[in-house]
Formats: C-alpha cells, sequence, structure tokens
C-alpha cells in the first residue's frame, strides 16, 4: 500500500510539472487562456465514483461468481480509485497533445459548419479555446471525447489492481480481465448516457447566442484576437 501511495505522488507531482510547463509555454498562456477541463473532470469523476463502484461491481459480481461479495467490492473500489488519480490526468495529458501540436490557437478560422465544430472540440477537448458563449455545449462535448482514452486506460488500470487485489484467491487473469472490460462498458455507459442527457439539456435550455464574429490572432500581438472588423480598420490606418 506504501508502494502504491509513493508511486501515485511521485506520478501527481511530475503531471502537474508537466501540466504547468505545457501552461507556461503554450500560446493559451494569457489572459485568455481558455478551460483545462481536467479542472472541471476530475472533480466530477470523484463525485461519480460511488455510483461508477456499484455498477461494476454488480457486473463483476456475475463475472467472478466464486469469490465473496465483499472481496469484489474491495477489488473495485481499489481498481476504480487508482484508474480515477492516475487515468484520467494520464488520458488528459494525451488529448492535451494534438492541440499542443497545431498551435494551440485553433484548427479553422471560423466554425460555420457542424464538422469543423466537432474537429475543433476533439483536438482541444483537453483545454477548450476561451469561447464562452460556446461552452453550453463544448463542455460536455469535451467529455465525451475524453471518454475514449479514459476507457481504454482504465481497463488497463483497473484489470492490473484488481488481479493484484484478487490473485491470493487463484483466480485467473483472464478471468479478471474479462469481468473488468465488462464492468467498465457498463459504467462508461453510463457516464457516456450522462454527458449526452446533459448535452441535449443545454443545448435544449441555453438561449441561442449572438453570432460570435470571425475572430483570428492579432497579426501583431498573438495573444489578443480581433475580429474582421478591427481588422480592416487596422489595414485601412496603415494604408493611410
Amino acid at each position: 500500500m506504501g508502494t502504491f501511495k509513493g508511486k501515485c505522488s511521485s506520478f501527481m507531482k511530475n503531471f502537474w510539472f508537466l501540466a504547468f510547463l505545457t501552461w507556461l509555454f503554450s500560446q493559451q498562456a494569457h489572459a485568455n487562456i481558455g478551460v483545462p477541463t481536467i479542472m472541471v473532470f476530475e472533480p466530477i469523476l470523484i463525485i461519480l465514483l460511488i455510483p461508477v463502484i456499484f455498477i461494476e461491481y454488480g457486473i463483476m459480481r456475475k463475472s467472478l461468481k466464486g469469490l465473496t461479495p465483499s472481496l469484489i467490492l474491495k477489488a473495485t473500489s481499489i481498481a476504480n480509485l487508482r484508474s480515477t488519480i492516475l487515468g484520467f490526468p494520464l488520458a488528459w495529458f494525451v488529448m492535451l497533445l494534438p492541440g499542443l501540436l497545431t498551435g494551440g490557437g485553433g484548427i479553422f478560422h471560423d466554425l460555420d459548419s457542424f464538422w469543423k465544430c466537432f474537429l475543433e472540440v476533439a483536438c482541444y477537448s483537453a483545454w477548450l479555446l476561451p469561447w464562452e458563449n460556446e461552452f453550453y455545449w463544448m463542455v460536455p462535448s469535451a467529455f465525451l471525447f475524453l471518454l475514449i482514452p479514459f476507457f481504454l486506460l482504465s481497463c488497463r488500470i483497473e484489470e492490473a489492481a484488481a488481479f493484484r487485489y484478487l490473485k491470493k484467491t487463484g483466480v485467473e487473469r483472464s478471468v479478471v480481465k474479462s469481468a473488468v472490460w465488462k464492468a467498465n462498458i457498463g459504467s462508461y455507459v453510463f457516464l457516456t448516457l450522462g454527458a449526452i442527457i446533459f448535452l441535449l439539456y443545454s443545448v435544449h435550455h441555453t438561449p441561442t447566442p449572438t453570432p460570435r464574429p470571425f475572430i483570428k490572432p492579432h497579426p501583431i500581438f498573438p495573444t489578443e484576437n480581433i475580429t474582421v472588423e478591427k481588422e480592416n480598420k487596422l489595414r485601412s490606418f496603415t494604408v493611410e
């Protein structure tokens, strides 16, 4: 147990250091830095740990019939705690890379189609661009994208943690792996449905915002956004 706490503490220190460097050196390191979604979603996942644990416990109990319910519940709890503490920050950092590789300023100059919106949020699901008027749909959409790598990492982390706890019972690793994957499918259906319901509710109940003007980085000061109208005025002033 002490070893796990030490590894966890070391990982989190390295993670937050890398996150700080990312913030410091990316183009988003200014007043409008957007939203690092880990700050929003990690607390939500911690709150949802209890229902997730019981969903996975119910599924794993059917797959691991030869083990006592209390043993399965403890293994499920430990596995989910590890995946929440380690898995989601790692998944978030992986999803942060596409935004960094594209420069951190957005893929498109305007969002005039569904697919542009889709790709923009997919690329920046870890660190949403500072478009406050669009957060009502961008935040739950980003959560849905982050669930993909989080699911894959959770299955691996929970499989290792559950088998380590249950191997003294003589259960085979393949059995534990199958039970963990089935359990995670069940819990992620729950998380996905919750995010979709919240997204639909937000879209339906949020008043249509005023159209956001076309925005692009300032040609001289990249940290300042300007609209097309302002750019035209700037050009006319320069010509004069």
